[in-house]
């Protein structure tokens, strides 16, 4: 999973009326974010925030057997890698994202790289889903990085869960033969990371 975690990730997501109690409840599934709760009615929620929550309700409906590693952005520098976690490090993971910030710039091209070096996409499948919210603003091209895979891990697939107006990053998953998820509104964001990353128990990593 590479998360987006630059500084256009705390900006507001349309949430609708009909879908507050949804959220609420999707919301209260995390211990560690209950100060996005305030007598429980929605307050500024952003695309972190959805994140975070979409996330988290993926890891609880992960297969046993499907191991995540998080790779999240640092501005323009070398991304972090969180590393790989099993069933029994996945509270320990939700933790992770929930204390994670939205700052710096969009390193999409290098987040990539990384996450794709950790990969075998050669003789076995694989899958990244990535959860972003535009194109890449730190001089790497992510569309070049994914036609890179493309020749030399064929058998990785990206999957785009993209949640702005902004097309610049769907090259990831056509160069790779991926999907692409968009969506605008919280209840859509949820759904649409939960769709691209069902694959993932059949590939066995994530």
């Amino acid at each position: 999973m590479v998360l987006d975690t630059s500084g256009s990730m705390d900006q507001r997501i349309r949430v609708k009326q009909a879908e507050d109690p949804w959220y609420i409840g999707l919301l209260t599934r995390i211990p560690f974010v209950d100060e996005l709760l305030a007598n429980n009615q929605p307050q500024r929620l952003t695309r972190m925030d959805v994140a975070k929550s979409s996330l988290t309700a993926v890891i609880g409906d992960l297969d046993k057997n499907v191991d995540m590693r998080l790779v999240t952005f640092d501005g323009c520098r070398s991304p972090v890698d969180h590393g790989v976690f099993g069933q029994g490090q996945r509270a320990d993971l939700v933790k992770r994202i929930a204390d994670l910030k939205a700052r710096g710039g969009t390193g999409l091209g290098i987040s990539l790289e990384a996450a794709a070096s950790k990969l075998n996409g050669r003789d076995r499948d694989a899958v990244i889903v990535m959860f972003v919210d535009g194109r890449d603003s730190c001089g790497t091209s992510v569309c070049s990085v994914s036609e890179q895979i493309a020749k030399s891990q064929p058998r990785l697939r990206i999957n785009v869960v993209n949640i702005s107006a902004s097309t610049g990053s769907n090259c990831a998953a056509s160069n790779t033969g991926g999907r692409v998820y968009t969506a605008n509104d919280a209840a859509a964001v949820a759904a649409a990371l939960k769709e691209a990353s069902q694959e993932v128990a059949a590939s066995g990593c994530l």
